[in-house]
């Protein structure tokens, strides 16, 4: 399906500010003469690349957001694109927790699609993310490439200056070698991570989640290792190979998962959730929460878990600043006093302040412990005994 040709309309108007770095690095909604809404990006000079954008004017292709303008201003470029309507893949992730791995194939696909046009006409993106992606009324598009470089003599320079987002940009992008479209391919392996766990790639927790098999099965894992390779070398050599090794293992992984000793009863997975794709492709939240091991928590897990912090944090700071302003209890020295009321306020409240908030919103440990809960309780307890052994020791000490 082609994409219809909507030409911005002088003048434009300003409607609201998307985000900003500086005076000259920016991203601004904007709307045509004719009440059409377009993207307005406003690139710096040191990290814009007027030919990656010209060539980006030059194509139509759905996976990538259509680029209409190409203005050269003194201090940088001013670029005039497609508004494409839809949420992020950071945001999906967000809303609906770790996607199924037949919902994650063909929005991998699509961005594979994308990069691979992008390969085409030289351009290495070096930013596939979360938030560069917009699951749009076309599918999966790849929406900025505000750091993208054709492969030249001053990529290298680049590529330490400007590094892409942490946990998807490849080892290459930080100074050890040239970028090259497996760069790319790097990226959509740790997208493909993201979206198989809804985990962070920068936490260390999503190497957890991708070596359980009740998360990621093991045929998936090893095509996203192999992807995520340190060498270049030992990546797949394009996009869609990538894509197409990706699509063999659901196919893989769906025949281990139906081996008679592992009977489902149902279409739910392990954790319930309902794993049946919906019509047309749709992207929908099972109702029975998220997997263990990834996933956004429901709104209001996330909620008492800020709720949880804030109160271990004021009750840190109670004991921290109002009570050392007391008189020290009779026949107790002052730097004993304030050493016990700093013991507890940080035992007995900032660090269950926190747990709480990790075991609430399932991070750290908390994402791939067998019982969560029984986790929590127990660290919970082991906080309060740390209370009592620094409060006894140091009074045994001190007065001693």
């Amino acid at each position: 399906m082609d994409t219809p040709i909507v030409r911005p309309i002088p003048p434009l108007t300003r409607l609201k500010e998307l985000a900003r770095r500086s005076e000259h690095d920016a991203t601004l909604l904007v709307s045509d003469g004719a009440d059409r809404v377009f993207v307005q990006k406003l690139v710096p000079a040191e990290t814009a690349n007027p030919e990656v954008w010209d060539a980006l004017s030059r194509t139509s292709h759905p996976a990538l957001v259509r680029v209409w303008q190409v203005d050269r201003e003194p201090w940088g470029l001013s670029v005039l694109m497609d508004y494409v309507p839809g949420p992020t893949l950071e945001q999906v992730v967000e809303a609906q927790g770790a996607l199924a791995p037949k919902d994650v194939v063909p929005l991998i696909g699509q961005v594979a699609q994308g990069a691979a046009e992008l390969h085409r006409l030289g351009i290495v993106h070096r930013d596939l993310s979360c938030a560069n992606v917009v699951v749009g009324p076309l599918g999966a598009c790849i929406i900025d490439a505000g750091i993208a470089r054709r492969p030249g003599p001053d990529t290298k320079r680049h590529d330490t200056v400007v590094l892409g987002t942490r946990g998807f940009a490849a080892p290459e992008q930080y100074g050890f070698a040239e970028t090259d479209p497996r760069t790319d391919v790097y990226a959509l392996g740790r997208l493909a991570a993201f979206l198989l766990t809804g985990l962070s790639p920068a936490s260390p927790i999503c190497e957890e989640a991708l070596d359980d098999p009740a998360v990621v099965p093991a045929p998936l894992r090893r095509v996203i290792e192999r992807a995520c390779s340190l060498s270049p070398a030992d990546r797949p050599a394009t996009a869609l190979d990538f894509a197409r090794n990706l699509e063999r293992a659901v196919g893989e992984g769906s025949a281990e998962a139906h081996r008679p000793e592992r009977p489902t009863a149902s279409p739910a997975g392990h954790d319930g959730r309902d794993r049946r794709p919906t019509a047309q492709g749709t992207i929908h939240p099972s109702p029975a929460g998220t997997p263990r091991g990834g996933g956004a928590p429901p709104a209001w897990r996330r909620r008492l878990a800020t709720a949880a912090t804030v109160v271990g944090a004021l009750f840190c700071a109670l004991m921290a600043c109002g009570l050392l302003m007391t008189p020290s209890h009779p026949g107790m020295g002052k730097p004993l006093w304030d050493f016990q009321c700093l013991s507890i306020g940080v035992c007995m409240g900032l660090v269950p302040g926190l747990l709480t908030r990790w075991f609430l919103r399932g991070e750290r440990r908390f994402s791939t412990a067998r019982h969560p809960a029984v986790l929590w309780v127990a660290l919970l307890g082991a906080c309060f005994v740390a209370t009592l052994l620094l409060v006894g020791i140091s009074s045994a000490l001190f007065e001693g």
